[in-house]
C-alpha cells in the first residue's frame, strides 16, 4: 500500500497534475466531491484521508458530522471535463473517531455485500451489466410556488418545436440513421470520454423517443460496475452541458411516452465457472433459478431501493412494455427478470428490468444480490417461465400475476416490513435503512400535498 501511495504521488508529479478531487456518495445515489491543491497532497492523505463536515448530506447522521475520506487508489482518472490537470479519487467514508466505514456510506454496503457472498461460498464475484436510458434536451424549464407550478421541455427533436419538421423521428421510430439521429456525435462524445476514464460501452444508439439515448456498459465487477455507473452519469451531464444542453435521468419526464429505465445484467462467478449455468430451466442451474425466486419475493421491498422516486412509478404503471410482472421469461419484456440468449453456458446470465437509474448505483445491485442469495439459501423456486404474451393477457388474467409497487409509498412500506434479508451478514443494517426511508417518505408528502397542473385541469371547475 505505501509502496502504491508512493507511486501515486510521483504520477501525480510527473504528470503535471493541478488538483486532486475526493468523490463520494451519499445515501440517495448522488456524487459530491471535495478539490484541494495538489501541491498539498502527500502519502499521509492518500493513506489516512481528509476530513469533512457531512451535516449538509441528506441522510447522514447530523450530530457528529465530521467523517473522512480515505481514497480507493484503485479508482484514480484524470477528469476529461475540467480545465485544470484534476486527478480523481473515488473515496471510502470513515468514522474519524472509531476508523471504522462509515455505515451510512453506500459503496461500504456494496463492499460487504461482496464479502457476503463469498462467505456463502456461492461464488466469490458477482459480474453486472448495465443497459441506461436517459433524456437530453435543449432546454427545460419549471416552477414550483405556491402560486404556480409547471414545466416546458425543449429539443430540435421534438416534431412540434415550430421549427422546419423535414428529417424528424417519429415518437417510437428509434435507431434512426442521421440527418434524423441528430445527437450520434453528442453520444459519440460521452463514449469517448467514458473510454478516457476507464468505462467500457459496449453499445450505444437513440431510443424510440425522440431525444431518448442509450448507453450499455460493459460487465465488471460489483463494485467496479457501481462506481462507472457514477462515473456514467457525470460524463452524460458534462458532455450534454458543453453541447448548451441539458441532461436527466428521470424515468418518466415526458408523458404518453416511454421512460427511462436501467437493466441490471447479473451472473454470478466461482473460480471463473459461471454458477448460473446449468441444467434446469432455459439452460439455467438450480443456483439461478432460486436466486431469481429470491428476487421475486423482495420485489417489492427491492422496488424502494431499485426505484427510488415517486417518477419511477409513473414510468411503470404506463408503459406498454413495463417491466412490471414478477415472472421470469426469455422473451417477454414485460417480465420483471428476462433470461437473454445465451451462445454458450460461459454467458449465461440474467436481467432484472424494473430498476432505473433514480437507484443509487451501489444500494441497489446490492439489494438485489441479497436478495439472491436469500433464495438460494431458502430454495425460493420460481416456478415455471412466463413464455406468453403478457400483454396480450385479458385483465383477469393479468390479476392472477403479482406485480411490483403502484408507488414509492408503497415500495417504503414493503422495505420496512421485509428488510430481514437486507440485514444478514451485517450488509444493511436498521439505521442505513431507517434514513433511507426517512428521506424518501419526505419526497412522498411533498408530492401528495402539493397541488399539480392537471388537478387543475380535472377539478377547478367543479
Amino acid at each position: 500500500m505505501v509502496d502504491d501511495a508512493t507511486s501515486i504521488i510521483q504520477k501525480i508529479q510527473q504528470e503535471n497534475v493541478k488538483f486532486i478531487d475526493f468523490r463520494f456518495t451519499d445515501l440517495q445515489g448522488k456524487f459530491h466531491h471535495i478539490s484541494m491543491d495538489a501541491s498539498l497532497f502527500n502519502e499521509e492523505l492518500l493513506l489516512n484521508g481528509i476530513m469533512f463536515d457531512s451535516s449538509s448530506i441528506a441522510g447522514w447522521h447530523s450530530q457528529n458530522p465530521d467523517l473522512l475520506l480515505i481514497p480507493d487508489i484503485e479508482t484514480i482518472h484524470i477528469d476529461p471535463f475540467y480545465a485544470q490537470s484534476t486527478m480523481i479519487f473515488i473515496c471510502n467514508v470513515y468514522d474519524p473517531i472509531t476508523l471504522q466505514p462509515y455505515n451510512r456510506d453506500p459503496r461500504y454496503t456494496t463492499k460487504k455485500a461482496i464479502e457476503y457472498l463469498k462467505k456463502k461460498e456461492i461464488g466469490d464475484t458477482l459480474l453486472l451489466g448495465i443497459k441506461t436510458d436517459c433524456f437530453i434536451f435543449d432546454n427545460v424549464h419549471y416552477t414550483v410556488s405556491p402560486t404556480e407550478s409547471g414545466f416546458t421541455l425543449e429539443s430540435t427533436e421534438f416534431a412540434n418545436n415550430g421549427k422546419n419538421k423535414g428529417h424528424y423521428s417519429n415518437a417510437k421510430s428509434g435507431y434512426t440513421l442521421p440527418p434524423q439521429d441528430k445527437s450520434h456525435d453528442m453520444r459519440s462524445e460521452i463514449v469517448s470520454a467514458l473510454n478516457n476514464i476507464g468505462v467500457q460501452i459496449t453499445k450505444y444508439h437513440n431510443q424510440a423517443n425522440n431525444a431518448q439515448h442509450s448507453f450499455n456498459l460493459q460487465h465488471e465487477s460489483l463494485l467496479r460496475s457501481s462506481d462507472n455507473l457514477q462515473k456514467y452519469k457525470y460524463a452524460v451531464h458534462q458532455v450534454a452541458n458543453s453541447y448548451c444542453k441539458t441532461a436527466t435521468f428521470m424515468p418518466k419526464p415526458i408523458d404518453n411516452n416511454n421512460g427511462s429505465g436501467m437493466h441490471l445484467s447479473m451472473s454470478i462467478r466461482k473460480e471463473d465457472m459461471p454458477v448460473f449455468a446449468g441444467d434446469e430451466c432455459k439452460g439455467l442451474s438450480k443456483t439461478c433459478l432460486y436466486y431469481i425466486g429470491g428476487i421475486i419475493k423482495h420485489a417489492k421491498a427491492l422496488n424502494a431501493l431499485t426505484n427510488a422516486s415517486t417518477n419511477s412509478y409513473k414510468r411503470l404503471l404506463t408503459c406498454c412494455q413495463s417491466p412490471v410482472q414478477l415472472v421470469y421469461s426469455t422473451h417477454n419484456r414485460s417480465a420483471s427478470c428476462r433470461i437473454p440468449y445465451a451462445k454458450k453456458a460461459d454467458d449465461q446470465h440474467i436481467e432484472i428490468r424494473f430498476p432505473d437509474l433514480t437507484a443509487n448505483p451501489y444500494l441497489a445491485p446490492a439489494a438485489i444480490l441479497m436478495a439472491g442469495l436469500d433464495g438460494i439459501a431458502n430454495k425460493i423456486h420460481p416456478g415455471k417461465p412466463m413464455d406468453k404474451n403478457i400483454n396480450e393477457l385479458s385483465s383477469e388474467g393479468k390479476k392472477t400475476i403479482p406485480r411490483i409497487c403502484y408507488s414509492l409509498r408503497e415500495a417504503l412500506e414493503n422495505l420496512d416490513n421485509d428488510r430481514e434479508f437486507l440485514k444478514k451478514g451485517n450488509v444493511f443494517d436498521d439505521d442505513q435503512i431507517d434514513a433511507f426511508i426517512k428521506i424518501k417518505m419526505k419526497e412522498v408528502l411533498r408530492l401528495e400535498q402539493s397541488p399539480s397542473p392537471v388537478e387543475f385541469e380535472m377539478y377547478y371547475s367543479i
